[in-house]
């Protein structure tokens, strides 16, 4: 059923629509409650769902709907309007009875944020379902976008993950800024500007999908993991430098260990986990330092900055370790990501026979990525970037890496 919700005032939220559209297998659109007679469409709408109403003098326009007979439910009157008061006066308006679907409906958008997690379902007929995506399994994006270009417009969880969906979506809109939305726009586009470049690069979709799905993983645990990390990884998203660098280290680094013969999702999980939380103890004001991070200029530096610089690997291994979901190698793999070959880097003085191949993949990508991001990025910024690096990591397991790099650049 289609039906047009007048809702002004923003009384239910983003969730409770989902809820109401999903048990009810409806389709909501919203409208102004001014132009809801001109644009009811009677083959198509069934009802108007009158929640709330900026308008001086709402009577007036709701007395105009009922001279143009059109068939609507007026919440306006009801006091402490919840999602259960608008079902069920939907329901009476329409004679209805309680209405229990196995399988709620999602549309394309509210498809795509499961992340993957679950089990997604076609409706064939009125009582029949095909699975058409395992949960936890690459290729969500591609599935649904394959169907969606069919023509098909909803898709369906069972009940039992359908719920847990909307309890894991209410924890995400928690503590966010004034204008979530706002702010989940900017990073959904930020992300996907970040795929293209890579793919772009030469990672491939399938990794792409993988490294999605472990990130969309991670923070879901990061948002039941305490304010304080919550807080500091909102930040890390909020800043694009840092987290368009974790981001390319984490599709990269993957895809290199594919070129070389040893990618898994135990990898990918290790580089994300990694990747997001390396450079945690920064803020976007501290984007200027990544520069001096194996340079002599750095003694050149504020002594504060200099200390900033030295105690990050530090503080994120202390974040890291404080919580429960970590993959092994993590916080090795953070508190040396500035470690060098020769010897040269910090906090440890690690020499190159000394770093295991995963680190010395981690911290070839991120030595890459750093370079990159403080170069012009003009047309010959990745060969630069490229023969800078090449001389520091011509040994051992990081020639190994480097090569590897190279082969997917090329």
């Amino acid at each position: 059923m289609r039906l047009l919700f007048v809702d002004e005032l923003k009384v239910l939220s983003d969730v409770d629509v989902l809820l109401i559209e999903g048990v009810m297998d409806a389709d909501i659109s919203y409208e102004n409650l001014n132009q809801l007679v001109d644009n009811f469409n009677p083959s198509k709408d069934e009802l108007a769902v009158i929640v709330s109403s900026s308008d001086p003098e709402p009577n007036k326009i709701i007395k105009q709907i009922e001279n143009e007979k059109i068939p609507f439910v007026n919440l306006n009157l009801i006091k402490n309007i919840d999602v259960d008061s608008v079902s069920v006066a939907i329901q009476e308006r329409l004679g209805l009875n309680a209405i229990n679907h196995p399988y709620p409906k999602l549309n394309y958008e509210s498809t795509l944020l499961t992340n993957g997690r679950f089990d997604i379902y076609l409706r064939l007929s009125e009582s029949k379902y095909v699975k058409i995506y395992e949960a936890n399994s690459i290729g969500l994006e591609q599935i649904i976008e394959q169907y969606t270009i069919k023509g098909v417009r909803n898709f369906y969880l069972n009940e039992d993950d359908f719920f847990f969906y909307l309890d894991s979506l209410k924890v995400r809109f928690l503590n966010k800024s004034e204008d979530p939305h706002e702010n989940q726009s900017l990073q959904i586009s930020l992300v996907e500007a970040i795929q293209e470049k890579v793919k772009a690069l030469g990672v491939s979709q399938d990794i792409v999908s993988e490294v999605n799905l472990v990130t969309n993983r991670l923070f879901d645990e990061i948002e039941n993991s305490g304010r304080i990390v919550y807080e500091k990884i909102q930040h890390l998203k909020e800043s694009r430098h840092f987290y368009e660098h974790c981001l390319l280290i984490t599709y990269l680094a993957p895809a290199i260990a594919r070129e070389l013969g040893f990618f898994s999702r135990g990898i990918v999980e290790k580089i994300v986990y990694a990747a997001i939380f390396h450079d945690i103890a920064f803020n976007e004001d501290d984007h200027h330092l990544a520069k001096y991070f194996d340079e002599k200029e750095i003694t050149t530096l504020r002594w504060q900055d200099i200390k900033k610089i030295k105690n990050h690997p530090f503080e994120a291994q202390g974040i890291v370790s404080s919580l429960k979901f970590t993959p092994p190698d993590v916080e090795m793999i953070i508190l040396g990501h500035h470690e060098r070959p020769d010897g040269t880097g910090f906090p440890k003085g690690l020499r190159g026979d000394q770093v295991p191949l995963i680190a010395c993949l981690f911290i070839v990508v991120e030595d890459f990525v750093s370079k990159y991001y403080t170069s012009n990025k003009g047309e010959f910024a990745l060969e630069q970037c490229l023969e800078m690096i090449r001389p520091v990591y011509n040994v051992g397991n990081f020639k190994k890496i480097f090569s590897g790099l190279e082969s997917l650049l090329k």
